[in-house]
This record gives C-alpha cells, structure tokens and sequence, in this order.
C-alpha cells in the first residue's frame, strides 16, 4: 500500500468532523433508519475503531493473512482480554462488516480473504459521483482498486473516511485528504442481526 503524506498533517492526526453536535445528530438519524441495512453500523464501527484503537481496539498495521477474523473476536476485544489487531486496510474494512452483523464478506471472498482489488471486483455498483456516496460504503483508490480501501463513514457536511492505510491508523479524515485515482462502491451489506458499536 502507498502511503500518503499530507503537508498540513505530517504526523498523520485524526481528522474530526467539523462539530461533534452534527455528528451525533447524523447518528441518531442512522439509528433510527435502520431496516436490516448493515451500512451505518459498518460505519459507527469504523468510527469507533478510529477513536479507540489505543484502548479497547489497539491495532498495528501489517498486510498479514487470514485477516483476525473470530467468533470471540467482538466479545475479546470489548470485554474479555484484549489483542494487538494485526491488519491492514482490507483487512479493517472486513472487520468492521462482521462486527456489524453483515451477511456477507463485502470482498466477496471467504470471511478472513481477500484485498482492496477484491473489494472493487465485488461490488454491486460502482460509481463516480461523489454526491451519491452515503456512509457504510467503500471507496477503491487505483487501476481496480489495487492500492487502497477505506470506509466512508460521512456523505455530509463534509465527507469523511476512515482509513488504515499506514501505521498510526485507523485514521478518520475528510474523503478528499487522499488524491489517488478512486471509485466508489456500493455493495452488499444485509444483516439479520445488525450490530453497533457501544456508546463510548
């Protein structure tokens, strides 16, 4: 994977969004528009990654395979005895699906396989038009999506990803930090039982 070094953000800090009052009020109109849609909660989880991957998920970034994928996986990490999660940017996208209950591998691969490339050869729909992104889908960043996935986790105001592309991460930063050639995807994310992350 390629990494991006940004100017204004050398250090590769968390970006947040502009004000924490619309981003709770942006997740209270999630929550309350579910529907078996495992989109928003594969985006809360994202978030609450990002924002907890010292505590309850410490992560190092490692292209490794299978990616640490359990049962025990979400009861480990939020209350049992917790594990460095050793992954990379496909590899945290997956997780982030099963942790909210998604039926499906949205690589399209066995749950713990595949890559970005999978993620892009997967997908329902791929499109262009940043203004139909919503959260809970994917952007692929190269020729098929060979460099890079992240999760989009805000269409609106401005619209964010969080991304785990580099040590340090996952990273929650605005979608247009990154300027790699990007396709986004829409892909399945039906789920029986939908998961969200704790209010912590």
């Amino acid at each position: 994977m390629t990494r991006i070094t940004d100017p204004s953000n050398p250090e590769g800090k968390d970006w947040e969004l502009p004000t924490r009052s619309v981003f709770s009020q942006a997740i209270a109109k999630i929550r309350a528009h579910v529907n078996h849609d495992g989109a928003p909660a594969l985006a809360q989880w994202a978030i609450f990654w990002a924002r907890h991957k010292t505590t309850t998920m410490p992560t190092q970034y490692l292209e490794v395979r299978p990616i640490p994928i359990s049962r025990n996986f979400l009861s480990r990490q939020l209350w049992g005895n917790k594990h460095v999660v050793v992954t990379d940017c496909s590899g945290s996208s997956e997780i982030d699906a099963s942790l909210a209950g998604v039926d499906v591998n949205p690589a399209g691969e066995a749950w713990g396989e595949g890559n970005s490339s999978s993620f892009y050869n997967s997908a329902l729909e791929r499109f262009e038009d940043v203004k139909k992104i919503r959260a809970g889908n994917f952007v692929a960043y190269g020729v098929g999506g060979d460099e890079h996935i992240a999760v989009i986790v805000a269409h609106r105001p401005v619209p964010m990803v969080v991304s785990h592309g580099r040590p340090g991460g996952p990273f929650l930063q605005p979608l247009s930090l990154d300027t790699r050639p990007r396709t986004f995807l829409r892909v399945n994310t039906r789920a029986k039982h939908v998961r969200f992350p704790p209010k912590k």
